[in-house]
């Protein structure tokens, strides 16, 4: 599903929720009058008092009087109305449309406003929903990012700390997200397992949704399971998703069975989203070497050219977070 397909679901879902709200109001007004038919008689009267005030306004635009009688005579009703609902403890909105967003009156629009918040919120629900990482972006986010969880001590193979080059990703990602989708290039983490490499998808995952574009996460089982499925007519929508979303992230590449059309099948993918100006986030264990083993010198020959390929290092950080 796209960004315009959401846009169409969202608005059916508020037609949908107009239409029940029109029902649900035409179902208490028969049930009042099925318990006080004086409700709707005065009801009736009051709406004929109306109707016959205006045709003798229109009858003598002149007459004086006419407006003050019908607002004397509306008065009356009105309070007679209101007594008998209050003996019988019936609300005295019975007969308003209950609204989930007063503010738009479940239309999504405000006049001179635009858009309503409700209306905002309900299509990030809906692009939050379909990334398939709902429950990561609750725990996953930068608010949640504890950079003192990685250590201080400088790896001379890299000439860095962990903690200050889990500084230097936190900043570029945030930068990824703010040069979205003008960046020139996909992201791949790579390093072994519990340095952080999901959690940094999620939150640019969740910043990029947070600014409009839609976002699928995978993991990498599931993708070729997919691809498979394709050749035999199964998943094809889906397989289609993986195509058309604006960013995708395939989680633990690598941990897949290996499969005979696996290289080719995550080639084309890449090669398809590239062309047309899509991103991709990889997460994977497996070094450079180790990649370009599993999936061909063509998909390495691609990562250097299209990818900013990010190390994580230290100890896994996990342990320290339970």
């Amino acid at each position: 599903m796209n960004s315009e397909q959401a846009l169409e679901k969202i608005i059916d879902e508020y037609e949908k929720l107009r239409a029940e709200n029109a029902k649900k109001r035409e179902n208490s007004i028969a049930i009042v009058y099925a318990k006080c038919p004086q409700i709707r008689e005065i009801d009736e009267k009051m709406n004929m008092l109306g109707q016959n005030t205006l045709r003798e306004i229109l009858k003598n635009p002149d007459k004086k009087g006419l407006k003050e009688d019908l607002h004397n005579k509306y008065i009356i009703l009105k309070q007679k109305r209101k007594e008998i609902l209050e003996k019988n403890g019936i609300p005295i909105d019975f007969d308003k449309t209950k609204y989930r967003c007063d503010r738009c009156k479940d239309s999504g629009y405000i006049e001179g406003v635009g858009r309503c918040s409700c209306f905002s919120q309900r299509v990030l629900d809906c692009m939050y929903e379909q990334s398939n990482m709902k429950e990561l972006f609750k725990t996953q986010n930068f608010e949640n990012f504890n950079i003192n969880y990685y250590s201080n001590r400088v790896y001379d193979k890299y000439g860095k700390s962990p903690k200050e080059n889990m500084e230097n990703i936190k900043l570029f990602c945030e930068r990824y997200i703010e040069e979205f989708p003008d960046n020139k290039k996909s992201l791949c983490f790579y390093g072994d397992t519990g340095l952080g490499k999901t959690f940094m998808s999620s939150c640019i995952a969740k910043g990029i949704i947070d600014k409009g574009y839609t976002v699928l996460y995978i993991r990498s089982p599931k993708l070729f399971k997919l691809f498979e499925d394709e050749k035999f007519g199964r998943n094809v929508d889906k397989v289609q998703e993986l195509y058309e979303c604006d960013m995708l992230v395939v989680d633990d590449l690598g941990t897949e069975p290996d499969g005979k059309n696996n290289p080719s099948y995550l080639l084309e993918l890449i090669n398809e989203r590239i062309m047309n100006n899509k991103k991709v986030i990889l997460n994977t264990n497996l070094n450079f070497i180790g990649m370009e083993k599993k999936y061909t010198k063509r998909f390495s020959s691609r990562l250097i050219e299209s990818f900013n390929v990010l190390l994580f290092f230290g100890k896994d950080i996990r342990q320290k977070i339970k």
